[in-house]
This record gives structure tokens, sequence and C-alpha cells, in this order.
């Protein structure tokens, strides 16, 4: 028997862009899953949809700096690890540089097309109420050179010795 490839189906390549082909510009196409994870709307299926590449950056930039190391399955070293940050070091003057280093560590690693410009830490004292612990904002402020994106802030709340 003799077979030829070209009666094996269509190529994937085709297939796509076909698909995209036929997205026309008012169109809005998912980029990925929001997090935290909720139910979708109308336009966006099962789980709650981003649209906009920025979204989707800005929301992978705060998972990054949220994870702890070990965290994510298949990857340990992911992530800002500043949950054990906050508690080898709770109240110490050290806190906020070591932060610093542990993003800009992560970020350059796993997000390098990302630039960093500013880190704000913020203090929020527990109001002494049975399990209210302290915790910290971190208000990072950032650029995407590569998306013409100048100026992007981000707020990340971590919850101190807990």
């Amino acid at each position: 028997m003799n077979f030829t490839f070209k009666s094996t189906g269509r190529e994937t390549v085709d297939v796509l862009s076909e698909k995209i082909d036929k997205i026309t510009e008012n169109e809005s196409v998912p980029i990925g899953i929001r997090t935290p994870v909720r139910p979708g709307t109308n336009t966006d299926g099962f789980f709650g949809m981003t649209y906009l590449l920025e979204d989707q950056l800005s929301d992978n930039l705060r998972n990054l700096i949220q994870t702890n190391h070990g965290e994510r399955l298949g990857n340990y070293k992911l992530g800002a690890n500043l949950r054990p940050l906050a508690i080898e070091i709770l109240g110490k003057k050290s806190f906020e540089s070591e932060a610093m280093n542990r993003i800009s560590s992560a970020v350059s690693n796993f997000m390098p097309f990302i630039s960093l410009t500013s880190m704000t830490v913020q203090r929020v004292p527990s109001t002494m109420s049975p399990g209210d612990l302290p915790l910290v904002v971190i208000i990072v402020d950032y650029a995407i050179p590569k998306r013409n994106i100048k100026k992007k802030r981000l707020e990340v709340i971590i919850t101190l010795a807990g």
C-alpha cells in the first residue's frame, strides 16, 4: 500500500489561521482566566476572562508577587516568597529592602519584560481583635516598555505572621 501525506487531513496551522480569520475586529478574544477565579458573564464563558494583554500581565504579576516558593507544583522557585519574609523579620526595618529584592528577583526571572520603577510599603496595624493580623500593603509601580505601557500600579496585600 502506498500512502501520501496529503490525505492525512488538514494541518493545525491551516485550522488556526482559518479561525483567526473569522475573528472580526469588534469581537474580543479572551486572553486568560481572571484570578481569583470567578464565574463568567455572558461573553466570558464558564470562568471570568481577561480580554486585554495589559490586564492579564497585571494579574500575572500580582500572582507572581503573592506566590511563595513551593506553592507552584513543578516549579518550586516560582514567586517572590514574601510570606516567610513576613514571619522572619516582622517589625524590622529591613523588611522593605528584602521584599524589594525578592520581588525584583522574581520579576527578572519570570517576567523580564516588566520594568519595575518603584515600590512603597504601607503597614496596616491590627485592630487587636481575635484573629486579626497586621497587614502590609505593597504598592508596585511598573512599566512594560515593549507594549508601550509607561506607568501601571499594582497593590498587593500581605498578612504578617499568618
